[in-house]
């Protein structure tokens, strides 16, 4: 479809309005279309019918998901560790991945201490008298893990889209079900 003037200064504002709210990426889209006159006829998306068919969203379904355990690392150094997993339950969760985050400090202290109680971890002293773990002892453990119904609910100014979502959210030994959460 060939665009007119109309429809392409239109682009061009929906352009400005998006760069002022922080979306460049998408602000570019409608620069580029403005640019070549044309809107595009269709779109051809690199995957079979039967990949498409199959697709499912990135995000795990809310509730607890049977779990194994990588290796913990640095979410950010000296102040988060991320324990990443997989999903290892049958259905459409099934392999995908996630990550759980703990803050080292003491007011944090409670979210690795649910993790590693979760794997059946110990938490061991160092000899200057502070707490470690075996980091190695994680991998491979099975947890379950929560997730939670989210809203992103951020302002717009700092990049809130309303969006809604899930997220990992809790540790739990792996015997643990929703109705002992009473879910």
């Amino acid at each position: 479809m060939l665009l007119d003037n109309k429809d392409k200064e239109l682009l061009l504002r929906k352009a400005s309005l998006l760069y002022q709210m922080g979306y460049k990426k998408e602000a570019e889209i409608f620069k580029e279309v403005s640019k070549r006159n044309k809107m595009p006829d269709e779109f051809i998306l690199n995957v079979t019918p039967e990949e498409y068919e199959t697709a499912g969203s990135k995000f795990a379904r809310a509730g607890l998901r049977l779990s194994e355990l990588g290796l913990p690392e640095w979410e950010t150094p000296g102040a988060s560790v991320r324990f990443p997993f997989i999903i290892v339950e049958e259905g459409p969760d099934n392999m995908k991945d996630g990550k759980l985050v703990a803050g080292v400090g003491k007011a944090a202290m409670w979210k690795i201490k649910e993790i590693l109680s979760a794997a059946g971890v110990p938490a061991t002293k160092t000899a200057d008298g502070r707490v470690t773990f075996d980091k190695n002892a994680v991998v491979g453990k099975r947890i379950k893990v929560l997730y939670t119904d989210e809203v992103d609910t951020r302002p717009v100014a700092e990049g809130g889209t309303g969006t809604h979502y899930t997220k990992a959210s809790a540790a739990y030994p792996p015997e643990t079900t929703d109705e002992s959460l009473g879910i």
